[in-house]
């Protein structure tokens, strides 16, 4: 399931969840997330690929804990 159809199956689930563990509900069917660039740092490069240029490549290889291991 996706999208609204799960939001609103959770919520119909709901009322027995809270009869068997007395804990309310806590599902919000109506709660949209904002897009993920508004809740994340942007890329040095922005949303385009490459994320970085090859000169930023190139000096932050260089750094200690900087890059991906080989």
């Amino acid at each position: 399931m996706r999208g609204k159809s799960a939001a609103r199956s959770i919520a119909v689930s709901c009322a027995s969840f809270d009869r068997a563990y007395d804990t309310g509900c806590l599902c919000d069917p109506a709660y949209r997330p904002s897009s993920c660039a508004s809740r994340v740092w942007p890329r040095p490069g922005g949303p385009t690929w490459p994320a970085v240029t090859a000169a930023q490549e190139r000096s932050w290889s260089r750094a200690d804990g900087v890059g991906i291991a080989s």
